[in-house]
Parts: C-alpha cells; structure tokens; sequence
C-alpha cells in the first residue's frame, strides 16, 4: 500500500484509482474528487482501523456524532476562542522573549509543547498540574493512533483512554480526554509538520516574517503540503460507486488524506509550496459534515504560534538533522532544532 509519504520526506506516494487491498481488506482511495466524495457521502462512517460495527450502531454512532458535533460547535463559539488565543498568545510570546538566538533551540520541545498543554488546560477544564500527570497516557493514545495497525498499541491506549476518561467530567465529549490529546500531543506535531517546510524554504518563511497577514492562507497551504493526517477509516452502510468501484455494504475504507492534498488533478503543481495560493480547498481537516469539528480550534493555535513566530524571527535554519516519528496513521519530526535569526 502507498499511501502516505514516502521514506523521510513529505512527499506522499503515487495516487491511484480506487483499489481493494487485500492485505488490509479494505478498498484505498487516494485521488482527491474520490477522498472528498467520500466525506461528503452519507453511506460512509467513521470507524477504526480494524472495528467492524454492526450496521444499527453504525447508525446509532452517527446520531451521537451529530449531537457531539452540535455540543462542541456551541463550546467553540468565536467569543470562547478568543479568551483562548489571548491566554495562550500571552504565554507564547513569553517563551518567545526567553528563547535565545545565540545557541539552537528546539521549536517542538520549547515553544510548541508547552503552548499547547496550556491550550489543553483550558479547551478541557482541567488544572494545569493534574495534566501534566496525565500526558503519559496521552502520548499512548497518540502513538495508537499514529500507527493505527499495530495491536500492541491499541492495547496501550485502550488502557490509557480508560484511565484519562477518569478525570474528565464536564464539557462536551470531543473535549474531554479526546480533546486533552489532541491539544497536548497531536497538535505539536502539526505544528512540527507545517513548520518544517518553512524551515526547509526559507524564502517563504521571509516572505511570511515580511507579510505575516499572509498567515492564515499560508497555514492553509502548509496543511494542504505537510498535514499531519495520512490516512482515515470508513465503513458503508449501503451500497455506493467511486470512479466505477461499488463498494458493498459492511466494506471498510481507507482513505488517502494525504495523498489526494497533492492530487495534480485538483491542485496546480501540488509538490510546490506556495503560501499565497488561492485555490486550496485541501482534506487535512475533512469537509461536509465529517469535518473535523475541532478545525477552529486548531486553526486559531496554529495561525497564532506561527504568525508570533515568523514575525519575531526572519530565519530558522535547521542546527541538527532529526527523527521521522509516527507510521501509517501521521509522521512528524521529533525535534525541531534550529538557530533563530531576528
């Protein structure tokens, strides 16, 4: 199976026409009009890598989704967001003051990791000091779902999630011990894989430090190139077609998030990195009514960690080669160590 990036770069595999893998026993959609058909269709929900539902809880499962969605969407309201972004803002831009520039600092470890437990903090309700006991089982659960084929870690995590759900008592569910990871352990590492590119291209992180308005559209095109999510899972509960493939009811699905961002079908030269680019319209984050319902949330954390970061700094040059982390489900590096030039 190709699907996701190839070796240590950030370029995904070969695009194909919708396929059965056997191995997986699961059809592989990789082309961008058959990945986002496939949010869109009301036939295909979300499931795990090996979970087979049965069809009434599928459909069950979907009905509690669109409660959560509608839950989450209300504890996400702009005002909200903006309290968020003034506390975390504040704490990055103090880190940013303490970080020096006349020695390599590491962007992940230093600036990312620690905004964003805050930013866990307060999405979940929970005191800062109870948190950092509970990323141990955090990191377990993203490990799990970075390489979501090996059993040995969905064991780990089906523990670790028992446990967090533990202190987790008020709020939405999308932001109770789900939210606590995704903020604290999966929201670093995209903000690895996005700054990675600008680190590698320093003339767009320039051209960022010089017009740093352009962020929000950059932070598009950064997740449309270097998003995090490789892959996800679906199941039909009907019979449908995709580009001449009928995928039968109880079919399992997996689909190329990655591969189809750089569809040259869809995208004008999708290998080139263009943080002006108008058409971007990528799938990191899904589209209808199985996008992320988190998407704000991590679009604010992103806008604003890069935009204070690219405009205190006009370089970062890589000090030190890193790690790959992750598998088939996200890869990101494991340390962004670089020297800062403002």
């Amino acid at each position: 199976m190709t699907i996701g990036y190839a070796g240590d770069t950030l370029c995904p595999g070969s695009i194909q026409d919708v396929y059965f893998d056997k191995d997986r026993n699961a059809w592989v959609l990789s082309r961008y009009v058959d990945v986002a058909a496939a949010f869109r269709s009301a036939s295909l929900h979300p499931v795990g890598p090996r979970g087979v539902l049965k069809l009434d809880k599928l459909v069950a499962n979907n009905a509690e989704r669109l409660r959560m969605r509608s839950e989450t969407t209300d504890a996400l309201a702009p005002a909200i967001l903006h309290g968020w972004e003034t506390e975390i803002r504040g704490l990055a831009q103090q880190i940013l003051d303490d970080l020096p520039t006349s020695r390599p600092v590491d962007l992940v470890h230093q600036y990312a990791d620690p905004v964003c437990k805050r930013l866990a903090s307060l999405a979940t309700n929970i005191a800062e000091t109870e948190a950092e006991s509970l990323l141990v089982f955090a990191a377990e659960l993203s490990a799990a779902a970075a390489e979501p084929f090996d059993k040995s870690l969905a064991t780990k995590a089906k523990a670790a999630e028992v446990h967090l759900r533990q202190h987790f008592h008020s709020g939405p569910l999308a932001l109770r011990e789900s939210g606590f990871v995704a903020l604290s352990q999966t929201l670093p590492r995209m903000l690895a894989n996005v700054w990675l590119p600008l680190i590698r291209q320093p003339g767009e992180w320039r051209r960022l430090h010089f017009e740093p308005a352009l962020t929000p559209r950059a932070i598009e095109e950064l997740l449309r190139y270097a998003g995090l999510t490789r892959i996800l899972f679906r199941m039909a509960s009907q019979s449908i077609q995709f580009n001449g493939a009928g995928i039968h009811e109880g079919d399992r699905l997996i689909l190329g998030v990655s591969l189809a961002n750089r569809d040259p079908a869809y995208f004008r030269s999708p290998d080139h990195l263009d943080i002006a680019r108008r058409r971007i319209n990528h799938l990191s984050f899904g589209i209808g009514h199985h996008s992320c319902v988190g998407a704000p949330l991590i679009r604010m954390a992103l806008v604003t960690l890069t935009y204070l970061l690219v405009e205190r700094y006009h370089e970062a040059a890589l000090y030190q080669d890193f790690q790959w982390q992750g598998g088939s489900g996200f890869r990101f590096p494991g340390a962004l160590c670089v020297l800062l030039r403002s």
